[in-house]
């Protein structure tokens, strides 16, 4: 329902066809890191590569959280005391597919019983009542979900996901070949100085590496090291990194982790279901648990 939303605008109905045949070369480009800015300004490309992806994004994201919360550490992580929403930042996030993944979790989640089809039980009437003022008063409070990504043109789609979750979503640029502290990255600094739960990296770090593809093999640090590794020292105990990648990706960043900051993480591999095919990816996510 909340892809169906977010695309449900003149554009994207009108020009299917031509929307797909951008957003399939779009794709193509993007599966090897090797699209420039100039590609990302077209709007029948983005449209074709939300109608492409967005919808198998947000679920698989939606699903990685399904399945990690059964974790007691990462669940409890995920479970903020009564009246807190979790604060959440997607790097590399585009048109906030993986924000809208995480969105679905946390819905279903707060929804109780009742939503996860239980015996609908979900509390008192009040209780709803309390959520749904809650809810109406995200609409005029400052974000508390945050896209961060190099392509401004991606900014009209945040909107629209906004739109269809009726709660502001900030939208700024980072890169993530740089460390927090370029001024690059200034938004996301902010952002993180003021307090993050929650750090979504789907599909976007092996970007900064496409034109090195031994990479994983090498021993080079990958560029978005010190990124990393800058988040992770400005982030709370039971901040929650999920990284979603390439499974190369995924590995070198739990190392990262465990030889620069040893003692600071626990990780947990979500495994891939039953009949996935795996190409290049081994793994349905990993989450680090900063502690």
């Amino acid at each position: 329902m909340l892809m169906r939303a977010m695309c449900d605008t003149p554009l994207y109905r009108r020009s299917r066809k031509l929307n797909g045949e951008r957003g399939a070369a779009l794709l193509a480009k993007m599966r090897t890191g090797s699209q420039t800015l100039s590609d990302l300004e077209d709007e029948h490309a983005l449209w074709g590569y939300v109608n492409a992806v967005g919808s198998k994004r947000a679920f698989n994201v939606c699903e990685a959280f399904q399945a990690a919360s059964q974790v007691p550490t990462i669940g409890a992580a995920l479970r903020p005391e009564r009246g807190h929403l979790l604060r959440v930042a997607s790097l590399g996030g585009g048109p906030a597919c993986c924000l809208l993944g995480w969105a679905a979790f946390e819905r279903l989640s707060r929804g109780g019983d009742e939503a996860c089809g239980g015996d609908g039980d979900g509390g008192e009437p009040s209780e709803g009542l309390a959520e749904a003022a809650s809810t109406a008063a995200l609409a005029t409070s400052p974000p508390r979900l945050h896209v961060f990504d190099y392509a401004p043109g991606w900014a009209s789609l945040v909107q629209r996901a906004a739109d269809a979750l009726a709660e502001p979503i900030g939208f700024a640029g980072c890169e993530l070949t740089q460390a927090l502290s370029h001024p690059a990255n200034a938004a996301l600094r902010a952002a993180s100085a003021a307090g993050l739960d929650l750090v979504l990296l789907v599909y976007a770090l092996h970007e900064a590496d496409h034109d090195r593809p031994a990479i994983d093999a090498s021993g080079r640090p990958p560029r978005w090291a010190a990124l990393l590794l800058e988040l992770w020292d400005a982030a709370a105990p039971a901040t929650l990194f999920l990284v979603k990648d390439q499974a190369w990706v995924e590995q070198l960043a739990k190392a990262l982790l465990e030889s620069e900051r040893p003692g600071t993480s626990e990780s947990w591999v979500v495994p891939r279901a039953a009949g996935t095919r795996s190409a290049a990816h081994d793994s349905d996510g990993l989450f680090l648990l900063r502690t």
